[in-house]
């Protein structure tokens, strides 16, 4: 009975809700990601918080970018890089690149939206890792559009890319999953990153939040 009253508190204090195991759980224990290539298997960022595990289903896959708040992992094909990306912005940019932020997955959005020569889609309704939020198409026609702003420098996107931006709500900020192309190749990178994408798992206390 004290074990249970112990448990309950720390739970309550954290903030955090507790899942009991099942036998099904993966037991396997996450790989860390380096720079460079990778073979298959589970992977994981410890910087990055919060923690996020992906399965790389092949060897074909690389990282580019490993920071404590921005990595990716990506694919080489003729036509360029195809990757998906983590970031956990120190701000959203304005279109004068002034720090901005977000309380929401919808205000994000905003402010990403409102840069010179940027397009959105709708943005639509997203679930990622058992969390949800919103997710856009985004187009940009000027080169270097900087958007986001992390510890490594400013996240920026142009007309040689197709872009998707998902924003998830987390406990403190938001984090953006994104998925970038060469040009009119939208449909090869769903195709090429899907069992990625669907193995994503995002360990945090979550919060809810309107989209």
């Amino acid at each position: 009975m004290k074990r249970a009253m112990l448990l309950l508190a720390v739970l309550l204090l954290s903030g955090c809700g507790w899942t009991e195991p099942t036998a099904t759980a993966n037991p396997r224990a996450a790989a860390e990601l380096q720079e460079g290539d990778h073979l298959a298997g589970l992977y994981t960022y410890s910087p990055f918080q919060p923690r996020i595990e992906v399965t790389l289903p092949d060897d074909r896959w690389t990282t580019f970018h490993l920071t404590p708040d921005f990595f990716d992992v990506a694919r080489e094909t003729a036509d360029g890089p195809i990757a998906v990306m983590f970031l956990d912005p120190i701000a959203f940019l304005t279109s004068e690149e002034e720090e901005a932020q977000a309380a929401t997955p919808r205000e994000a959005i905003e402010l990403l939206a409102d840069h010179e020569g940027t397009t959105f889609s709708e943005a639509r309704a997203v679930e990622i890792g058992g969390r949800s939020g919103l997710e856009v198409d985004a187009d940009f026609a000027i080169d270097n559009t900087h958007v986001i702003r992390v510890s490594g420098g400013d996240i920026g996107f142009g007309p040689s890319s197709d872009v998707r931006l998902a924003v998830l709500g987390a406990d403190a900020g938001l984090l953006v999953i994104g998925l970038v192309a060469p040009a009119g190749h939208m449909e090869e990178a769903e195709e090429t990153t899907q069992a990625v994408r669907d193995s994503i798992t995002i360990h945090w206390c979550a919060h809810t939040y309107e989209n």
